[in-house]
């Protein structure tokens, strides 16, 4: 979501017109808010002038971004100056789940090679893409692997002042690591604690004054 005085402008990569419409005028009638919605992709914002939006509202995308640092530089391009942007996401890749299929470790995409890791998936049966299939953000390229500290540090260098950051552990990360110690260990031997742990951030970042 992208807010300009009392108007939502909401952008989605896929097209679903017919959800949007009803949508807009739902909010239009009960809350007297113009939300207009259309499709593009976030790396590449060019329909959107510079410098023309007070804040950015993003709810689980961040995770799913594998240009992430181009759509950094194009939502700072679009807000005005002291503009704020707001996103919560996750699973991140690196905790427990993260690749957001279910598996007996909880971190088989960490700890399997790429030829056991494309064993197991295919373990799961026929993929058939317009199915409730967890692959589908596998399969598709659909996740961003940034570390928790990689999502912040890119922001910082596109020109953003932290302003607030929370983390969510994963209870099952947590689970994992008492009861499995040696495998957690062999874990720690490449990601941190914060990597393994932290399931979702969220984070209200700044756009800093031009001088």
């Amino acid at each position: 979501n992208i807010y300009f005085d009392e108007k939502s402008i909401d952008e989605d990569l896929l097209n679903y017109r017919k959800a949007w419409n009803l949508r807009s005028e739902y909010l239009n009638k009960k809350y007297n808010i113009v939300v207009d919605f259309f499709q593009a992709d976030a790396a590449y914002l060019s329909d959107m002038k510079s410098n023309t939006f007070d804040i950015v509202a993003s709810d689980a995308v961040f995770a799913h971004l594998t240009k992430y640092n181009e759509v950094i530089n194009e939502l700072h391009r679009v807000l005005k100056s002291n503009g704020t942007l707001y996103a919560t996401f996750g699973p991140l890749w690196h905790c427990y789940g993260g690749d957001m299929v279910s598996g007996n470790s909880g971190y088989d995409h960490l700890l399997l090679t790429d030829e056991e890791y494309k064993n197991y998936l295919d373990g799961f049966g026929e993929y058939i893409p317009i199915s409730p299939d967890s692959r589908i953000w596998i399969l598709n390229n659909l996740l961003s692997k940034l570390k928790p500290e990689q999502y912040m540090d890119a922001l910082s260098q596109s020109g953003f002042k932290k302003m607030y950051v929370s983390a969510i552990i994963s209870k099952k990360a947590i689970y994992f690591r008492k009861n499995n110690p040696d495998v957690f260990g062999k874990l720690l031997e490449k990601y941190s604690d914060n990597d393994l742990l932290v399931e979702s951030l969220a984070l209200v970042f700044r756009k800093v004054a031009q001088c």
